[in-house]
């Protein structure tokens, strides 16, 4: 079955029955990328959990679709939510971790602009990136067979990054004395945990400043490991650690 991402709402007033013609955007990539045919059948998603089946009617300049059933469904989703506030690093490495946070389950994710963040993105580009962002997310988001795409948060400096999300728990990857495995600090925990916030700095770390302040707010260090790992092998470490212990990678 093909899975096509439709704009938010875009489902909303959809009944089992009724006839689509798919934006331009989407009809392109069915008909032409994926080479669809009348009779395909194809599932569409908004990225906010609802999603409608149906089969394609026609292949044209405007591909058309007979829905079959529309449901609000979870598919993908985790039991933890975690918002990864993660420092921008250099090159493609970024939009690697945007591709495989998504395909690891992650609910939110905060750019950060720390002391030590070499990417520093200008005002005026903001925009322009975030689009190209959001769709690597619900590329992303496609493939793996999420309901949701992850929220995206423009880039923040780290205060108003930690004001804009609550959380049940905020772990910070800091090499050093005190640091445990993050499923030493979950499965231990008197906290009924649902929500975490995890956060990755930059090439070389968060400045000694930024981690008194982050344990101010009460961030636990976590240990990756006996190794330093590059920021972008460490948010996905955390990621798929966290998710281990206490999201839907752990046992049933």
């Amino acid at each position: 079955m093909r899975r096509i991402p439709v704009p938010p709402g875009y489902l909303d007033d959809l009944n089992p029955g009724d006839p689509l013609t798919l934006p331009a955007e989407q009809a392109h990539y069915l008909r032409d990328v994926l080479r669809a045919r009348p009779e395909d059948r194809v599932e569409l998603f908004d990225g906010r959990g609802v999603c409608a089946y149906g089969q394609v009617l026609s292949v044209d300049e405007e591909l058309r679709l007979r829905i079959r059933r529309v449901e609000k469904v979870e598919k993908g989703e985790s039991p933890l939510a975690i918002t990864l506030f993660q420092a921008i690093p250099k090159g493609k490495r970024w939009e690697w971790i945007l591709e495989k946070a998504t395909e690891l389950g992650v609910q939110r994710i905060v750019p950060l602009q720390t002391d030590r963040t070499v990417v520093q993105v200008p005002d005026e580009r903001i925009p322009g990136k975030m689009k190209r962002w959001k769709k690597i997310l619900t590329s992303a988001a496609r493939q793996c067979g999420r309901s949701r795409v992850p929220e995206l948060s423009r880039p923040l400096s780290m205060s108003d990054a930690r004001e804009s999300c609550e959380v049940d728990i905020d772990l910070v990857a800091h090499p050093g004395p005190g640091a445990r495995l993050p499923s030493s600090i979950l499965n231990q925990s008197e906290l009924d945990i649902s929500t975490v916030g995890l956060w990755i700095g930059p090439e070389g770390g968060f400045e000694d400043r930024e981690i008194q302040r982050l344990k101010t707010f009460g961030a636990r260090p976590i240990s990756l490991g006996p190794r330093i790992l590059r920021a972008d092998t460490a948010g996905i470490t955390a990621l798929t650690l966290l998710q281990s212990a206490a999201g839907d990678l752990a046992d049933q």
